[in-house]
């Protein structure tokens, strides 16, 4: 009887069995294909930031942002343009933050090329200090009335302190 009942199925079942099977097999492909695509992508634009920050270093007009960042030059926050540099420099960083945090970028890519930079803000023998052009920024942002001034360059922070994070980590 059980032989019977082998025999009993037809070719559209076996067929479309198959056709399930290699549905499968292409659903599976593509999620793989998409998930490859999204990580190149990530990785793609993981570079361009990474060049969009070396070119805004590299940038004669941000001579002073960089000799701070990198040289521990000291500059006056009182002094107009160098408070506008550093204030552009903290600002890419906050926008490194906001698509790190959302996974815009690659993590492992962003701390191979990015986290040393990000790392000088806060080392120290630096005029101002990181944290000391934040406390002021801050401060002049509650001066004219904004009330989330506590928020001001948080990301940077943070940043910073999953940098260490992780190299503690690895260590």
């Amino acid at each position: 009887m059980t032989l019977h009942l082998f025999w009993c199925i037809s070719y559209a079942d076996i067929l479309n069995t198959l056709l399930v099977i290699f549905t499968a097999a292409l659903a599976g492909i593509a999620y793989i294909q998409s998930r490859i695509f999204i990580r190149n992508n990530r990785m793609n634009f993981t570079y361009k930031v990474d060049e969009n920050f070396e070119n805004f270093l590299n940038d004669p007009n941000n001579l002073i942002a960089k000799n701070w960042l990198l040289n521990n030059d000291p500059l006056d926050i009182n002094n107009r343009q160098h408070y506008n540099q550093l204030q552009q420099l903290f600002d890419k960083a906050e926008t490194i933050n906001a698509l790190e945090n959302r996974k815009g970028i690659d993590e492992q890519m962003f701390y191979d090329l990015l986290s040393y930079s990000i790392e000088r803000f806060f080392i120290g023998g630096k005029t101002p200090t990181a944290n000391d052009f934040i406390t002021e920024e801050r401060r002049r942002a509650r001066e004219v009335g904004i009330t989330n001034s506590d928020d001001i360059y948080i990301g940077v922070q943070t940043l910073y302190a999953r940098i260490i994070l992780r190299k503690s980590k690895a260590t």
